[in-house]
């Protein structure tokens, strides 16, 4: 399973619980706790996390006039965009929302993000180090005032990953 397809599928209800459940094919379903720097509600109630595609540029090194054989090494390096999807109380200021407003405004506003995932039973423990992200995107709607509940959504452009098993 990719790094951005474990992600995706990735739930939690707060940052301290664990699921229990189980995936729908019967595979044990992953938790994740979000750590960011500066933001501690914000790595809390997180509903949905989503890393786009990563991928390696192929450059090619062929020297010479040997047309026959190629040889091509790893190029760049494309990591995407990460997106974080929380629930939140209307009417409380938001850590991300502040977050946001800092780097559009000029400030270089960089954070190394954490994701660590659990299996529901405790076990197989990864984490995702998201380094030098900033955010590119933020959103939260809320068509009910009287909801006790809304959604924020921040996407993040992660500058690098680290993975640990």
């Amino acid at each position: 399973m990719t790094a951005g397809a474990v992600l995706a599928c990735a739930r939690a209800s707060a940052a301290a619980e664990v699921d229990t459940r189980l995936a729908t094919d019967g595979s044990p379903s992953w938790v994740a706790v979000v750590d960011i720097p500066g933001a501690p509600e914000a790595g809390s109630n997180i509903l949905d996390i989503a890393l786009d595609e990563l991928s390696i540029d192929a450059r090619e090194m062929t020297t010479g006039a040997d047309w026959d054989y190629r040889i091509y090494a790893p190029g760049d390096a494309h990591y995407g965009n990460a997106t974080f999807t929380r629930s939140r109380t209307p009417g409380t200021p938001s850590q991300l929302q502040r977050w946001f407003e800092e780097c559009s405004k000029g400030k270089n506003i960089r954070k190394n993000i954490t994701v660590t995932l659990f299996k529901s039973d405790k076990s197989g423990q990864r984490t995702y180090n998201l380094m030098d992200c900033f955010p590119t995107q933020w959103s939260s709607v809320a068509f009910d005032t009287s909801s006790s509940v809304q959604t924020e959504t921040i996407r993040v452009k992660v500058g690098r990953i680290e993975f640990k098993v």
